[in-house]
């Protein structure tokens, strides 16, 4: 097996895997779960961006980019919304609601493009 297939048989059975995380953080209010999700993800960006210079350099100019700056803060609070909805979801066992309306919010966007 090449390692792209290695790494998306890795991504499908993590994200199979999810709801069974989730089912055991059900207690906690899916904000919190979010912002640790948040909050640890920092840590662990800033260290794969550390540990090649290529990559540091890339982000460099990405910040220094108004641009760019501007689509990284849209795409950044559209993830933030699209996993409160996900963890939301799970935590009240409506999942395929959650779904709908996350495909429902992002057609939205979409057709606001057109």
């Amino acid at each position: 097996m090449t390692k792209a297939y290695l790494l998306l048989l890795g991504g499908y059975v993590g994200w199979g895997l999810f709801p069974l995380y989730w089912s055991l953080t059900a207690h906690i209010p899916a904000g919190e779960v979010t912002l640790h999700r948040m909050i640890w993800a920092l840590p662990v960006l800033a260290l794969l961006v550390w540990r090649k210079p290529a990559r540091r350099q890339v982000v460099r100019e990405a910040l220094a980019n108004h641009t760019s700056m501007r689509f990284l803060v849209l795409t950044t609070a559209l993830i933030s919304v699209n996993w409160v909805v996900y963890v939301w979801a799970h935590h009240s066992f409506q999942t395929i609601f959650g779904n709908l309306l996350a495909l429902a919010g992002l057609q939205t966007l979409q057709l606001t493009q057109h």
